[in-house]
């Protein structure tokens, strides 16, 4: 690493998918929220919202119909970030804005010795897992999931890689 503590948490993140059954304290959570709004949005509007599941069988119902979700069931909690349609009208906007909140809770958890992955939502499947989402958690129409976030205590052990590449990297034009 650099020996800079923002780029070292940044280049040593990975996504973990296995837990511990130990239970993230509400001061951490509390901590990890404040990065994700402390995130830029599109003209200050911040139209995220965030919704911190840790009952078990809420947990439960929001894996069941996305196989790639089910880290959500072992994790402490997982924080489902949301954007209001209302607040921001442009999803692309809302989905650049809740993406960088996103990033924020990876590198919160990560900062805090915590584990956590990104689990997307796409918008354009109407009959998939965003209105699972959206019906298991009583969303109101207005308020559209974008990422789920499953974190806990790492139960597994991934050592970071250098991603660095060179040719993807252009200079005043292509």
């Amino acid at each position: 690493m650099i020996n800079n503590n923002v780029i070292d948490n940044i280049l040593s993140r990975k996504s973990i998918r296995k837990y511990t059954d130990k239970i993230i304290p509400q001061s951490k959570i509390k901590i990890i929220l404040d990065a994700a709004m402390a995130a830029p949005t599109a003209n200050n509007r911040r139209p995220y919202h965030f919704i911190v599941v840790s009952d078990p069988i809420i947990k439960h119902e929001l894996t069941k119909i996305n196989p790639y979700s089910k880290m959500i069931e072992e994790s402490s909690h997982t924080i489902v970030v949301c954007g209001d349609i209302v607040t921001e009208p442009t999803m692309d906007f809302i989905h650049h804005d809740c993406a960088a909140a996103t990033q924020n809770i990876l590198l919160a958890a990560h900062s805090l010795g915590l584990g956590a992955v990104w689990v997307g939502v796409r918008q354009e499947d109407v009959k998939g897992w965003g209105v699972h989402v959206s019906e298991v958690l009583k969303l109101p129409s207005n308020i559209k999931p974008i990422a789920l976030i499953p974190i806990g205590y790492p139960d597994q052990k991934r050592e970071a890689k250098a991603r660095y590449e060179e040719e993807k990297v252009h200079y005043n034009n292509w």
